[in-house]
């Protein structure tokens, strides 16, 4: 059974593969535990490993000081452990290069790029001087981090590859910025999607102009 971890003590999964009918038991994983030391019971239940009753009391027993030779000693009889430095001769793999392609953007592109950038930074608290310190307190988010970076990544295939991406999550979280250009799902050419940014570029100066206006009425 390979990923034997998936499989713990409890769940229907491991009740299942326990039943299945074999001479030979061989569990393999390469992070047997999944969230806690009680998942090993789920590899040893699938083992039918006859030396341990499955009493969570004894279970847990064996976890504390005194009996840790004990449990050292179960699981050095049953298990093999191997690591890669172990195994390192017995790979042959061809060393691995990365190519740089680069690409160039159209005005169009860049222009949307940049712009989404700026946008960007504004989520994440930077500011727009990327010379100035930090603010005080600010911290980055890694997930709103790696959402900004995938929808820039996204932006050089295509405008609308970058639209669609994980920006859009970012800016729902923090609030107050809009979904922009309403591209929809069939890919559009260039110029369609330049219109569509001057419309949505109109609009954004329709929505300040009003709400400076109804700053002064106020």
């Amino acid at each position: 059974m390979d990923e034997v971890q998936l499989c713990g003590d409890t769940t229907s999964a491991a009740n299942m593969v326990s039943l299945i009918p074999r001479k030979h038991s061989l569990a393999v994983s390469g992070t047997p535990a999944k969230s806690d030391i009680k998942d090993l019971m789920g590899s040893l239940r699938f083992l039918r490993v006859p030396v341990l009753p499955f009493d969570h009391r004894l279970w847990h027993r064996l976890q504390q000081t005194p009996l840790r030779p004990a449990f050292d000693g179960l699981f050095q009889q049953i298990a093999v452990r191997t690591t890669k430095k172990e195994v390192a001769g017995e790979f042959d793999i061809p060393r691995q290069t990365r190519v740089i392609v680069p690409i160039e953007l159209s005005e169009i592109e860049m222009h949307y790029y940049n712009d989404t950038l700026e946008r960007q930074r504004t989520i994440l608290g930077l500011p727009a001087d990327t010379s100035a310190p930090r603010p005080d307190g600010w911290y980055l988010d890694k997930t709103l981090f790696r959402s900004s970076l995938q929808n820039l990544r996204q932006i050089c295939t295509h405008i609308q590859v970058g639209h669609m991406g994980g920006g859009h999550a970012g800016r729902q979280r923090r609030g107050g910025d809009r979904l922009r250009l309403g591209l929809g799902n069939e890919l559009l050419g260039l110029g369609e999607v330049l219109k569509r940014m001057k419309e949505d570029n109109d609009a954004e100066i329709m929505i300040g102009s009003r709400a400076q206006v109804g700053a002064f009425i106020v």
